[in-house]
């Protein structure tokens, strides 16, 4: 969204929100939830889901992401995702601590060449990784 409102002016950054507001919406099942935590952070609560398809919602996800390309007016922008990615089946867990642990995912993503998905906690083994492109919008 940096490079976006810097080189195209905050109307630019206001249409890439809401381009990836549609994005993340079209693959939503009716009863997952929605939301933009700020800036280019968005948050999607998938109730009634098993990790395994959580992984594979997220994947489907990144990959629309990395298909999908922001153009305003003669400049064109590539746009991925990092998405973390935290499994609560524990309902005593506190919304405070569920957030943290999806931040800690996504912050591993990020750090991990980004444009990928990231369990918590952070094992090699639960790892959806897309290839290398530049960040625009993370979530």
């Amino acid at each position: 969204f940096k490079a976006v409102n810097d080189t195209c002016g905050h109307l630019a950054g206001d249409r890439l929100l809401s381009d990836v507001a549609r994005l993340l919406n079209e693959g939503r099942r009716p009863h997952d939830h929605v939301a933009r935590l700020g800036g280019d952070e968005f948050g999607i609560i998938l109730p009634r889901c098993t990790p395994y398809e959580a992984v594979d919602i997220a994947e489907q996800l990144r990959r629309s992401f990395e298909l999908f390309s922001f153009t305003w007016e003669d400049r064109c922008f590539a746009v991925t995702a990092s998405i973390g990615l935290a499994c609560i089946a524990d309902r005593t867990i506190t919304l405070e601590e569920a957030l943290r642990r999806v931040d800690a995912a996504c912050y591993g993503a990020k750090q991990k060449c980004r444009n990928r998905v990231q369990v918590y906690p952070m094992r090699p083994e639960v790892v959806a990784a897309g290839s290398a492109k530049r960040q625009t919008a993370g979530i």
